[in-house]
């Protein structure tokens, strides 16, 4: 930052002292623009008092002198200022507008004192207070300045937590909202995830790699993401869309690091500019919202992902099937309506792995996704491992009220359960299968699920192997094995007609 030919050697004799004032906005802009930032830079920018050059150069001087033994040679400084600067204007108050803006009674001789200890010039006019601000605080140009001193002598920790304006109390969350969010909470940590606070402030990069967000409460596809006007950094410059932009850069975190098959989930807001249609009640006392654009939508979204060995296929498998449990308890718990629809894309999408994903729905909107990352994305993410995501739109189908939970009762009769090996063209979706299964199964079906996948000798050509596990249970008897082998029967026949699904042997 010095020069070499100007700098001071033992051959010096004569030094000249040079202290200046700068315009802060001008520091401010050339230092981001360049990206340089120095000692001078932070506190010039903070507009120091033009009234502190002349005091510094003298002080600097006469150090200089006695430290040197030299003598002064030019004792008036040379002031080449444009011009004298204004002083700042003074800021008329009164005790009841500063104690309303703190929420807390304060008396006009306690806001005396504490602005003449702190350099300013204090004036009674009738019920108004005068301040004159020192040289040396620019920054105190409007009653809410004078305010913020004021508590900040007085102490923040005895302000109330009230709100500015009406001085109404502090808008609490609803207390429903903390009891499900809890429960969501117990949840994903008893299916063995662990929670994760990522940030909100993302990258181009970021919302590039990202998966889909969720879709609009109108299903019409991914919102463009909020830009922030001042960053303080690059990596940023925008906010979330999707929980899986920062969640996921976790994961790859944790397993780059060593961390053996991370499961993590998060619960937290994104932030979709456009989306919101109305504007949010009691964000300003005096209305003034009304005049300003609406604000981006803020919904509360749930989010999984987690990791396997890139070998182990079935772990996958059982990773996502576990995901899709997992949110079907938080809706089964916590939603207004308990049911939930999956299905798979009619063509595939780029970040997933091909008949690895579904989209899950409420009453016809789409509410989020569940899937297994293609070899592409798993590249992007400089990734190893398998990795399996999920992501839910909770604001779509949790009740503005406290659900009531309702447990079934223990059943009272044993069930019987029955295995399908079945060979099916590679076609037909799991998920497909299942339905058919429990379509036709009639209602002493249980429950159904996939429990195992085939690939290998044996087959047909152009066949997979699924097995699938029937349990069957009456609520009013004890079944017999013919029950539920004509059952399989009739069961096998359909898959046969409709899937051209036969039984391996």
């Amino acid at each position: 930052m010095g020069g070499e030919h100007s700098g001071i050697t033992p051959a010096t004799t004569r030094i000249i002292i040079e202290a200046a004032s700068w315009n802060p906005r001008r520091i401010r802009h050339t230092s981001r623009r360049h990206g340089i930032r120095t000692d001078a830079s932070a506190l010039f920018e903070k507009d120091l008092s033009d009234d502190l050059p002349p005091v510094a150069i003298m002080r600097a001087a006469a150090l200089v002198a006695s430290l040197s033994g030299s003598t002064l040679a030019l004792v008036s400084p040379v002031d080449a200022h444009p011009g004298v600067q204004d002083p700042a204007p003074p800021v008329r108050v009164t005790a009841p507008a500063i104690s309303s803006i703190l929420g807390y009674p304060v008396d006009a001789p306690s806001i005396t004192s504490i602005m003449e200890r702190l350099g300013a010039g204090v004036t009674v006019d009738g019920a108004s207070l005068v301040i004159a601000a020192p040289t040396f605080r620019k920054d105190l140009v409007l009653p809410e300045d004078i305010a913020e001193e004021v508590g900040r002598c007085i102490g923040y920790d005895a302000l109330p937590a009230t709100l500015p304006g009406r001085r109404r109390e502090a808008v609490k969350p609803e207390r429903f909202l903390i009891d499900v969010d809890a429960r969501i909470r117990d949840i994903a940590l008893g299916a063995g995830f662990t929670e994760a606070r990522t940030t909100s402030f993302v990258s181009d990069g970021d919302l590039a790699s990202a998966l889909p967000a969720c879709t609009k409460p109108d299903g019409t596809g991914e919102p463009p993401a909020v830009t922030i006007t001042n960053p303080l950094t690059d990596i940023g410059s925008r906010l979330r869309t999707s929980l899986l932009s920062t969640l996921l850069r976790s994961l790859v975190l944790n397993i780059n690091r060593g961390v053996p098959s991370p499961q993590l989930f998060e619960l937290g807001h994104v932030y979709w500019e456009g989306a919101r249609t109305a504007l949010p009640a009691g964000t300003m006392p005096d209305g003034i919202d009304e005049k300003l654009a609406p604000l981006p939508l803020e919904p509360r979204t749930f989010a999984m992902a987690a990791s396997v060995p890139e070998r182990d296929g079935e772990g996958a498998a059982k990773l996502l099937h576990l995901m899709r449990r997992t949110l079907e308890r938080i809706v089964a718990e916590a939603g207004s309506d308990p049911a939930l629809d999956w299905t798979q894309p009619d063509a595939p999408h780029q970040l997933f792995h091909p008949g690895r994903a579904a989209w899950a729905s409420s009453k016809g909107i789409s509410i989020g996704y569940a899937g297994e990352l293609s070899r592409e994305a798993l590249a992007a993410l400089d990734s190893r491992d398998r990795i399996i995501v999920l992501e839910c739109n909770l604001d779509a189908i949790i009740t503005a009220s406290d659900p009531a939970l309702e447990y079934p009762s223990p059943p009272r009769f044993p069930a019987i359960a029955e295995d399908l090996a079945l060979a099916v063209p590679e076609g037909v979706a799991g998920m497909q299968l299942l339905e058919h299964i429990t379509a036709h199964a009639g209602p002493l079906l249980d429950s159904a699920r996939i429990i195992d996948t085939y690939r290998g000798t044996g087959l047909p050509p152009g066949h997979r192997g699924y097995t699938v596990r029937m349990v069957f249970r009456s609520p009013e008897r004890t079944l017999t094995n013919e029950e539920v082998s004509a059952v399989r029967a009739s069961v096998l026949a359909h898959l046969d007609t409709a899937l051209h699904a036969v039984q391996r042997s």
